[in-house]
């Protein structure tokens, strides 16, 4: 991007340099060249004309082979060193096919002789200026392209990729709980941190926790802290990882890795958000935000009896993920129906609503759900009701599915 970003400062207008020992042929092509868009510049030796070569970045350079102290070969190189970019044109009152090769070898785009051909000359620089600027053109609709496929850090031509984005946008602001899926090297984390950076949660309270690695005997003491004296080793207080992001976001990586102990208290953590440490009789009130991530299906492991249902059902709020077949978003595990909606209580809500999805209204289509969804009505009334009305972002009032799974 900066690489862009420096070609289009050159380019805005073109500069040219020439750098000759002889202020006559100097004077001779500042005369010849002058035009409205083209900036010249000139040098009477090669140090002072390298010196204005870093700092003004010119497009085009006239350079005189022959001249006192480094020769026009060696700051031809130096030049292109510094910027391969440049187009550098030998002009030399000494021909010879051996210098013209060898300067054509050592990257310069053109050798002319003197006395200079003025009309030569003008249109060699004539068709340099063409070309720039049709790289200028180029380059801005790289730099527009690029633009367009970035989001918060993640840079993706995909168009379901950018479905993800818009995702991303409606359900920052408000969710609660949210679950990332998809295999590793998927880009989980960058997700995960563009929903922090869109949420109203503190900028500065982004904790990670890789429960993965975490040894099984200290999950929970490293999740939720410990008091003094708990166990043996236990000199102080500890503050959890789930504490420390109180008034932030917590991003649990490998949630399926957890404990059933752990998961069991992290439930109690999400229903009344509260948090008790390892070994204290005492509860401390948290507001976070909880965005987990997973590379396996927690569906299947619910089925297994490897993954708490009910846990599943309250970080599943809102769940992204298996963008490589196509993004996959649903809304608690179930569809929205207006009977659900109106049993979520309004302090519960971050935008209330007298619309939802047309298919929500289809006949048949609440019991439908009923029979299909979780057997826990609790579960299925708050995962339902608190994702669909944080994603009406964007949409108005209307509640828009952009794909809803049933659960298994």
């Amino acid at each position: 991007m900066s690489k862009l970003k420096s070609q289009m400062r050159r380019l805005a207008a073109v500069r040219l340099l020439a750098v000759d020992d002889n202020p006559e042929d100097l004077k001779l092509i500042v005369a010849a060249l002058s035009q409205e868009g083209l900036e010249i510049l000139t040098a009477e030796d090669a140090e002072p004309g390298f010196e204005v070569f870093l700092q003004s970045h010119p497009g085009i350079v006239l350079l005189s082979p022959a001249m006192s102290g480094a020769g026009g070969m060696d700051l031809l190189e130096r030049m292109l060193r510094a910027d391969p970019g440049a187009n550098v044109i030998l002009i030399s009152g000494h021909y010879s096919a051996d210098s013209a090769v060898e300067a054509l070898k050592r990257g310069a785009c053109d050798y002319l002789t003197k006395p200079i051909d003025i009309q030569r000359l003008q249109d060699r620089i004539a068709d340099l200026l063409a070309e720039a600027n049709i790289r200028k053109k180029t380059l801005r609709l790289a730099q527009k392209m690029l633009e367009a496929c970035q989001f918060e850090g993640i840079v993706s031509h995909s168009p379901l990729m950018h479905d993800v984005f818009a995702m991303i946008r409606r359900a920052a602001p408000h969710f609660r709980t949210v679950l990332i899926t998809g295999a590793t090297g998927t880009g989980k984390e960058l997700v995960a941190r563009a929903l922090h950076t869109l949420s109203p949660a503190l900028a500065d309270r982004f904790v990670v926790c890789n429960c993965s690695a975490l040894v099984e005997s200290l999950v929970e003491s490293e999740l939720f802290g410990y008091v003094k004296g708990a166990f043996t080793g236990a000199s102080q207080d500890k503050t959890g990882l789930i504490e420390s992001a109180d008034g932030g976001v917590i991003f649990l990586d490998e949630i399926g890795e957890l404990s059933p102990g752990a998961q069991a208290k992290l439930l109690r953590v999400l229903q009344d958000h509260r948090v008790q440490r390892v070994g204290s009789t005492v509860s401390h009130k948290v507001d976070l935000r909880i965005i987990a991530a997973t590379n396996r299906d927690l569906r299947t492991m619910v089925r297994e009896g490897k993954f708490r249902e009910d846990l599943y059902y309250r970080l599943a709020v809102v769940e992204i993920g298996s963008w490589s077949s196509g993004p996959k978003v649903t809304w608690g595990g179930c569809p929205l129906s207006p009977a659900s909606t109106s049993a979520m209580p309004s302090s519960k809500l971050s935008r209330s609503s007298s619309k939802v999805s047309p298919v929500a209204n289809t006949p048949g289509y609440s019991s439908t759900v009923a029979q299909k969804a979780s057997s826990s009505n609790r579960t299925f009334t708050c995962s339902c009701c608190e994702s669909g009305i944080a994603l009406m972002i964007g949409i108005g009032s209307t509640i828009s599915v952009v794909e809803a799974r049933l659960a298994a």
